[in-house]
């Protein structure tokens, strides 16, 4: 059996929604990383992150993620190739959108300023999703180290009121709380994501609560 039937085999035990997760998000996360003709130490180290602490994969799944991965990086696809199949099967759902989106920021922010390719791509995947400049700029936000990376993770803006941010924050809450997601037949993969995810939502709360000395 050669490494594709083999890829194929592993597949085929797993749910149609499944399928697509892996496939889509572990291809486009080799065609962004591979962009600049090489996969560097700190993009390794973000996806290995994702694999490990926010999805937290099991052995099996863990090596299934890195085959597809290893795969897609040398096939004819593009990254917007892989983005459609994301779309086909989760287009309706905007927060796992963007929430690959932001994984995808992540990753071409590991090295620093993301080189041009990467820059294009990410702009590309995008607007692909659905979403516009205003979005791409969000996005790159959230990658920088200061106090305003707290407002972009909240969707917000520093001239925003402390009464909108509790209104965004409590948005976020319910659209990512793992009821919900479930009740959509989401992948288990994605709701250990979302569980993440809320993490990070509750800290960039906490900390521009700290910063404007405003109460829940």
């Amino acid at each position: 059996m050669d490494k594709r039937e083999d890829l194929q085999s592993k597949l085929s035990g797993k749910g149609e929604q499944e399928r697509s997760f892996f496939v889509a998000t572990f291809s486009m996360l080799a065609k962004l990383a591979r962009s600049d003709g090489f996969v560097s130490r700190h993009e390794i180290d973000v996806i290995e992150g994702f694999i490990e602490e926010e999805l937290q994969l099991d052995k099996s799944d863990r090596e299934l993620a890195i085959q597809i991965f290893r795969e897609a990086q040398d096939s004819q696809e593009s990254l917007l190739d892989f983005a459609e199949q994301f779309v086909d099967a989760f287009g309706e759902d905007r927060e796992l959108r963007l929430s690959l989106l932001e994984l995808l920021y992540s990753v071409a922010a590991a090295d620093g300023t993301p080189n041009l390719p990467e820059e294009k791509m990410m702009r590309d995947a995008c607007q692909f999703f659905g979403f516009g400049d205003k979005e791409h700029s969000r996005l790159c936000g959230s990658r920088i180290d200061d106090p305003r990376k707290y407002y972009s993770i909240l969707h917000c803006s520093q001239d925003d009121s402390d009464e909108t941010i509790k209104l965004k924050y409590k948005r976020l809450l319910f659209d990512f709380h793992p009821d919900r997601l479930l009740s959509k037949g989401l992948p288990e993969a994605f709701l250990q994501f979302a569980n993440q995810k809320l993490q990070e939502i509750n800290m960039a709360y906490e900390e521009i609560k700290r910063i404007r000395n405003f109460s829940s």
